[in-house]
């Protein structure tokens, strides 16, 4: 309980540039400038960042999906392509999720060590045994829509393309291999 409390007095404390720092991209994938990012989608929303969901493509464009800090039942959807925001604009569900089913897939990316991305990303390929293939998308998000995770973990996933197939490496923040698919 005592490490939960400190969390919550020093985590609040901690800039969202402390954590995600500036990050060189991989030379395998580029990706934007994290602390940017997020500085900006919180000067933006107007509040505090919780991310839903962080997807990167191959071109360095970063979506993000927050939960609306004043309507907090509802996510919205921010773009950010070379330094410029654009957005919000609200997620539009097939069926709208309870504000528990939110809560419980939010991540705060105070959290989140940015820095070991790079890792992931130059090992991906290797791990998904296609060294010659490419990374075409980076996500990152709770628990997996395969279920082969367990839904609270914070997952990044790692889409490998090479000519011989298609894998995606699931990875925890901290870098460790959770499970491979190949396609």
């Amino acid at each position: 309980m005592f490490r939960l409390l400190l969390w919550a007095v020093l985590g609040a404390a901690v800039p969202l540039q402390a954590v995600a720092g500036t990050l060189a991209a991989s030379a395998a994938y580029p990706w934007p400038d994290f602390a940017d990012l997020l500085t900006q989608v919180a000067q933006r929303s107007g509040g505090e960042v919780r991310v839903y969901r962080l997807k990167l493509d191959h071109a360095g464009v970063a979506e993000i999906l927050i939960q609306n800090p004043q309507t907090i039942d509802l996510i919205d959807r921010y773009r950010y392509d070379e330094g410029e925001l654009t957005g919000p604009q609200p997620v539009k569900f097939s069926r709208y999720p309870s504000l528990a089913a939110i809560e419980q897939h939010l991540i705060d990316p105070r959290r989140i060590d940015f820095a070991v991305l790079r890792q992931m990303v130059d090992a991906a390929c290797e791990v998904a045994e296609l060294p010659d293939a490419s990374v075409t998308d980076i996500e990152l998000e709770r628990g997996d829509a395969h279920g082969t995770v367990h839904p609270r973990t914070v997952v990044w996933r790692i889409g490998v393309k090479a000519e011989s197939g298609y894998a995606s490496v699931d990875f925890d923040r901290f870098g460790r291999v959770l499970h491979v698919s190949r396609h």
